[in-house]
């Protein structure tokens, strides 16, 4: 069902106008007015002639003050005719009596007759005129009430209508919810949406029911579309009774392939889009405009919102889309083929941000059994930071399954910095890890990293030659050091995020490594000397609790363990 306004519009073309009944150019009304007054000047022309004094006219005054009265109530209104036809009557009686004392009843008659019969002349027009009135009001407001139900019906179909427009999915399946929601609401017999772009580019996303004269994806401007493009910029609602009629252009180019007769086009503003809708007919219909213009404004308000929340969800989806292959990139997926090794990684953006941070982790089974790992941090955040970090694992992880020893594979992530990067201040501090075949030693460097922690039954810190980081110096050099592990090991890498968080909620000390160490310690003695996922879970859960909510910083953490 549509909103059906013709049988309003045409009640309201058969009202009769509300102006005087005099400036119709005739009609009964102006006849009778005008046979009472010659009644009334012959009335008086002929009273003297009975009485046997026809050089006297007595009756003459009566005639001229009947015309005045008429010609008072054709020009001033009803109400002054009255005054004018009672005011001239006293007034004559009154002169002729002072003028001819000896006038008798029927002459003093002959003056105040048509006088009065004017006066009743006057009083019927008023009678006519307010049963004119009467009757044009009444009709006018049987239109405005069938006009008002029929908005009203609209407007509950578009409350009705509102599941059908908050449709789950991307815009494309919104759009044709709305467009099915406008058939409904509005009548007609197709509907279409279009994304107008900023340069005036106008592409169909939605179309109710499918037509292969117009398919979905077609592209057109306004400029062809005769005035759409002002009617967008002012967002006013727009009808063309008659395609072929008006627009000849339109209906050569579109309309008649389509089966196009009348259009009404709503558009339809969001925060950052413009859309147009556009509702058609087979047949010519009468313009709708006066009875949906509100009732449009709702549905285009109700349309922009469902459009922008599917459009937003649909940019969420993307973003979250980056982001998770951001993570496969920052957080690779770690196979190591020896059942002796596990290897347990951990990755959280900082306080307010995404996986769009500088930390960065890795850890690969080269071919001759050795096990190799990595943790850096690219200074700063945001994407550019994401991509170098991602950058130089990808740069780490074919070096080291080259088969390079570690200085060589810093010093060539350095030079790989330093020929891509986007600003001089830009630098990494890294660490990696080397552990032999046999399990018993690991080669360790950094470069301007924390050092890595070990648990061998007591925790601590592993002393590690100091290196600058990747893209401080010119001509950069770093020092192995060759570690001795125990049968039962395990090997901490981190990002200083982990340990530069506060020590307390309302403190301003940094969390630091001594506390680090207790509660790593903590989570090895409730892990049963295993530091697992669950245990460097709830050292997380620790560290943050005592920073008072989520780290300012990104955290990495990897553990290689054995045992």
């Amino acid at each position: 069902m549509g909103i059906d306004v013709g049988d309003a519009g045409r009640r309201s073309a058969e009202a009769p106008p509300a102006a005087s009944p005099w400036a119709t150019g005739g009609g009964p009304t102006r006849a009778a007015v005008e046979l009472t007054a010659f009644a009334a000047a012959a009335l008086a022309g002929t009273v003297p002639l009975a009485l046997g004094d026809p050089t006297r006219f007595v009756g003459l005054p009566g005639a001229v003050a009947a015309l005045v009265a008429v010609s008072a109530s054709i020009r001033l209104g009803v109400r002054s005719g009255l005054f004018v036809a009672l005011l001239t009557g006293v007034v004559f009686v009154t002169l002729s009596g002072a003028v001819h004392d000896d006038l008798g009843p029927a002459e003093r008659g002959a003056i105040a007759v048509p006088i009065w019969l004017a006066a009743a002349a006057v009083a019927g027009v008023a009678a006519d005129r307010y049963r004119r009135r009467s009757r044009a009001l009444l009709v006018q407001l049987i239109g405005e009430r069938h006009e008002a139900e029929a908005a009203r019906g609209a407007l509950e179909r578009v409350l009705e209508s509102a599941p059908e427009i908050q449709r789950e999915g991307p815009v494309t399946v919104v759009a044709e919810g709305v467009c099915v929601a406008a058939l409904d609401t509005f009548g007609g017999d197709a509907a279409a949406l279009w994304d107008a772009a900023p340069d005036g580019t106008l592409t169909m996303i939605a179309r109710v029911p499918h037509s292969p004269t117009l398919p979905l994806g077609m592209v057109t401007h306004v400029r062809e579309l005769d005035d759409l493009g002002s009617q967008l910029a002012t967002r006013r609602v727009s009808f063309i009774p008659d395609v072929e009629r008006s627009h000849p252009e339109l209906w050569d180019r579109y309309a008649r392939s389509a089966g196009t007769r009348s259009v009404l086009r709503i558009p339809i503003a969001g925060d950052e889009s413009m859309r147009v809708l556009t509702i058609t007919w087979e047949e010519r219909v009468a313009d709708p405009r006066a009875a949906v213009e509100g009732v449009a404004q709702r549905f285009a308000d109700q349309a922009a919102l469902a459009l922008e929340q599917a459009r937003r969800s649909e940019l969420q989806a993307e973003t979250s889309a980056l982001h998770d292959r951001l993570e496969a990139a920052l957080l690779p997926r770690v196979v190591v083929a020896d059942p002796a090794v596990r290897v347990t990684t951990r990755y959280e953006p900082g306080e307010d941000r995404l996986l769009l941070g500088g930390d960065f982790l890795d850890a690969v089974e080269l071919r001759d059994g050795r096990i190799a790992a990595l943790v850096g941090d690219v200074a700063g955040h945001g994407p550019d930071a994401a991509a170098m970090g991602a950058n130089l694992r990808a740069a780490w992880r074919a070096l080291v399954l080259a088969g390079l020893p570690l200085p060589e594979v810093l010093r060539a992530m350095h030079e790989a910095l330093v020929s891509g990067r986007s600003s001089s201040e830009l630098f990494v501090t890294l660490c990696t890890v080397s552990v032999a075949r046999d399990r018993a030693s690991a080669d360790v460097v950094c470069a301007g990293h924390p050092a890595p922690l070990r648990l061998d039954g007591s925790l601590c810190e592993i002393a590690v030659p100091p290196g600058p980081p990747l893209g401080v110096a010119d001509d950069p050099h770093w020092s192995v050091r060759t570690v001795p592990l125990p049968p039962h090991w395990s090997v901490v890498l981190y990002t200083d995020g982990l340990v530069e968080g506060r020590a307390a909620p309302d403190s301003r000390e940094r969390f630091g490594l001594e506390r680090l160490l207790e509660r790593l310690a903590e989570a090895v003695e409730v892990g049963g000397g295993v530091l697992d996922e669950t245990g460097l879970v709830r050292l997380l859960d620790r560290v943050r609790a005592a920073n008072g909510g989520n780290l300012a910083d990104d955290v990495a953490v990897l553990v290689i363990s054995t045992g």
